[in-house]
C-alpha cells in the first residue's frame, strides 16, 4: 500500500471519527432540549443542553451568584444542567432531607461525597443509610447541648484569647490620647480562634494560631486543597475525564494528601496516650454515650480530618459576614452593644446558658445565617430510581437535585426588604405582631444547619461558638469600618470553592472606654 493511499484511508477514519463525534454531540442535544424527561422545566438553553456551563461556573467560583440569577429569572425551580435541578423553596429542604411519610430523604451522590481510597468513611462521604445512621449514633454524645457545657471552659478560653491578642493589637497600634484602635483583618482572627478550638476538640490541642498570630501551615495547604477537590468532583460527572485526571495527577499532589493523613494519625495517637480524660470529640467518640465501644481508630481519624476544616469554615465565616454588616449598620451595631454591655458588667460572666438568653444576640447571628450563609448553594442529592416528588412536582430517577439556599433567602416573595440586615425580624414580637413588617418573613426558609438525618450535628457547639466569640468582641471592642481596600470588601464578590473561600475583611477596632 502507497504512502499516499495510507494517508487517504488515515484522512477517512480521522474525519469519519470528527463525524461521529459531531453526530453524538448533536443528537445529544437534541435530546436533552425535546425528549429528555426534564426537557419541560425552565433554565438557559446551555445549561440545559450540556453540563459544561455548570462546571465552568463552579470552577469560576461563581456558581452561587449564577444560580442565584438563574432562579430570579426563571422562578424556583431551574435547569442548571441536562439532568440535575436547583430549587429555591422552602419546601425542598423537607423533601430533598428529610425522612418524609415513609419515603427516606434522598441519599448522597458519590459524584461529591466519594470515599477517600485507602480510608474509613467519615460522616461527611458515608453513603450508606444505615451506615451513616450507625456512625452519627456514636458520634452524637461528642455533640449534644450537654457535651458543649462540658466544652465551656475550652471554648471560654480561646474566646478570652482572641480578646487578649486583639487587645495587644491595640496597644501597639495608633492611637488618640485614651483612645487605643488599629485596623485589623477581622476574617482572619476570626478563622484563628475557630481552627485554635477544633483543633483542641478534635485532636486535643490547639493549632496555636492565635499565640503565633498566624495560620498553620497544614491547615493551609488543606484549606487550599478543596478548590481542587471541586475540580475533581465535578470532573465526575464524566467518568472518562475523571479517570484521565486520576492518571495524570502529579505523584507530588497524592504524596500531600497522604501526608496529611499521616499527620492526622500522628494528631490522634497524640490524644490518645493522654491518660487524663478531658471533654473532647475524641473523648466522646471512643464511646457511645452509654459506656459502649464508639468509633474504630479509622473512623476518629477520619472524622477528625472532616471537622477540623467542616467545624472551622462555617462558624469563621458566618462571624465575619455578621461583622461586615454590623461596620454598615450602625443601628444594629447599637442595639447590639446596649445588649451584651447592659446585661454583662464583666467578661467572665458571659456563660454559654446566659448567652442563650440575648434575644438580639441570637437574631444577629440568624440574620447574619440569612444574609451571609457560608454554603450558599448548599449541597447536592441524587432521586431514587423510582423518582421522586419535591415541591409537588414529580423528578424522574437518577435525577440531581440541589437547594439554592442564597436565591431562597434573599427571596423577596418570602422576606420583607430581603437585601438588608433587619435582626429584628427574628425577634418574638416581629413572630407574634400582625403590625410588624416581617410579620409574614418565611423564618422556616432559613435552615442553615439543613434537617433531617444528615443535619449539621454540629449545631449545638457551633451556636455556642458563635454566640460567645460575638459577644466577647462586642463587649470588649467598637467596632467601625476601615478606610482600605479590605475595609471594602464587597461580600457578594467572594469565590465559592463548597464554602464561600473568604478574603480579608478589615475594620478598625476601637478598644472599650
Amino acid at each position: 500500500m502507497s504512502y499516499l493511499t495510507l494517508l487517504e484511508v488515515g484522512w477517512k477514519l480521522v474525519s469519519t471519527g470528527f463525524s461521529l463525534v459531531v453526530l453524538y454531540i448533536l443528537s445529544t442535544t437534541i435530546y436533552n432540549l425535546t425528549l429528555h424527561p426534564l426537557s419541560h422545566f425552565p433554565g438557559p438553553l446551555l445549561w440545559r443542553s450540556t453540563r459544561i456551563p455548570y462546571m465552568r461556573s463552579m470552577w469560576s467560583g461563581a456558581s452561587h451568584t449564577n444560580h442565584h440569577r438563574l432562579h430570579q429569572r426563571y422562578g424556583p425551580v431551574v435547569r442548571i444542567a441536562p439532568n440535575e435541578l436547583s430549587f429555591a423553596d422552602t419546601a425542598a429542604w423537607h423533601d430533598i432531607f428529610a425522612n418524609r411519610g415513609g419515603r427516606e430523604a434522598l441519599p448522597k451522590s458519590a459524584v461529591w461525597h466519594g470515599a477517600q481510597s485507602g480510608h474509613a468513611d467519615s460522616l461527611l462521604n458515608c453513603l450508606s443509610r444505615d451506615g451513616h445512621a450507625h456512625m452519627r449514633r456514636k458520634m452524637e454524645p461528642g455533640f449534644t447541648e450537654r457535651a458543649v457545657a462540658g466544652q465551656e471552659a475550652i471554648l471560654q478560653g480561646y474566646a478570652g484569647l482572641l480578646v487578649n491578642r486583639l487587645r495587644e493589637v491595640l496597644m501597639a497600634g495608633k492611637g488618640d490620647g485614651e483612645r487605643k484602635e488599629a485596623v485589623v483583618d477581622v476574617a482572619k482572627w476570626l478563622t484563628f480562634v475557630s481552627l485554635d478550638i477544633i483543633g483542641d476538640l478534635a485532636f486535643g490541642e490547639g493549632f496555636q494560631c492565635l499565640q503565633r498570630s498566624e495560620m498553620n501551615e497544614w491547615m493551609e495547604l488543606l484549606f487550599s486543597g478543596v478548590k481542587a477537590q471541586v475540580l475533581i468532583a465535578t470532573l465526575r460527572y464524566y467518568m472518562w475525564a475523571a479517570w484521565a485526571l486520576e492518571h495524570m495527577l502529579p505523584r507530588s499532589l497524592k504524596e500531600g494528601a497522604e501526608r496529611h493523613w499521616k499527620i492526622v494519625a500522628e494528631k490522634v495517637d497524640k490524644r490518645l496516650q493522654q491518660a487524663t480524660p478531658r471533654p473532647d470529640f475524641i473523648e466522646l467518640w471512643q464511646k457511645d454515650g452509654k459506656g459502649r465501644d464508639g468509633l474504630t481508630r479509622g473512623e476518629i481519624d477520619s472524622n477528625a480530618f472532616v471537622m477540623s476544616f467542616a467545624g472551622t469554615e462555617t462558624v469563621a465565616t458566618t462571624l465575619t459576614g455578621v461583622m461586615h454588616q454590623l461596620v454598615r449598620s450602625r443601628r444594629e451595631f447599637a442595639l447590639l452593644k446596649e445588649e451584651v454591655r447592659t446585661r454583662f458588667e464583666k467578661e467572665d460572666e458571659m456563660s454559654l446558658q446566659e448567652l442563650k438568653g440575648l434575644p438580639y444576640l441570637n437574631a444577629v447571628i440568624w440574620e447574619g445565617f440569612r444574609t451571609r450563609y457560608a454554603l450558599p448553594n448548599g449541597t447536592t442529592r441524587i432521586t431514587p430510581p423510582e423518582g421522586s416528588i419535591i415541591c409537588g412536582k414529580r423528578i424522574p430517577g437518577n435525577t440531581y437535585v440541589s437547594l439554592c439556599a442564597q436565591a431562597l433567602f434573599l427571596d423577596p416573595t418570602r422576606f420583607h426588604d430581603p437585601d438588608h440586615f433587619h435582626p429584628e425580624r427574628w425577634l418574638p414580637e416581629a413572630i407574634k405582631d400582625p403590625g410588624s413588617p416581617f410579620y409574614d418573613d418565611d423564618r422556616n426558609a432559613v435552615q442553615p444547619f439543613s434537617v433531617g438525618p444528615r443535619s449539621c450535628i454540629g449545631r449545638p457547639l457551633a451556636l455556642a461558638e458563635a454566640r460567645l466569640i460575638l459577644a466577647r468582641l462586642i463587649w470588649a471592642f467598637d467596632v467601625e469600618a476601615a478606610d482600605t481596600k479590605a475595609g471594602a470588601l464587597v461580600w457578594e464578590e467572594q469565590p465559592l470553592f463548597g464554602l464561600i473561600d473568604k478574603q480579608s475583611f478589615e475594620v478598625n477596632l476601637v478598644a472599650r472606654e
